[in-house]
C-alpha cells in the first residue's frame, strides 16, 4: 500500500476531492449511496482509493446518435 492508500480525507476534503457539496456526501451516506467511508470513533472518513474507485465507476462513454 502507498501512503495515499492510507490517507484518510474528512468529509470537507472528500466533497473538495469530487467537487461536491459536503451535505450530498451526508445525504448519501444516510440513504446508503455514494462512495464507501470509514467511521472511527464517531468520525467520518474517505480513503482515496475508495474515492478513485467511485470516480471510475460513474464513467460513461457517448452515446452515438
Amino acid at each position: 500500500m502507498s501512503g495515499d492508500d492510507l490517507k484518510l480525507l474528512n468529509t470537507a476534503e472528500a466533497a473538495t476531492y469530487l467537487r461536491m457539496a459536503t451535505q450530498t456526501l451526508a445525504k448519501w451516506r444516510s440513504q446508503g449511496r455514494g462512495p464507501s467511508f470509514v467511521r472511527l470513533e464517531g468520525s467520518v472518513f474517505y480513503r482515496v482509493p475508495e474515492l478513485e474507485q467511485y470516480i471510475t465507476a460513474g464513467i460513461t462513454a457517448p452515446e452515438k446518435k
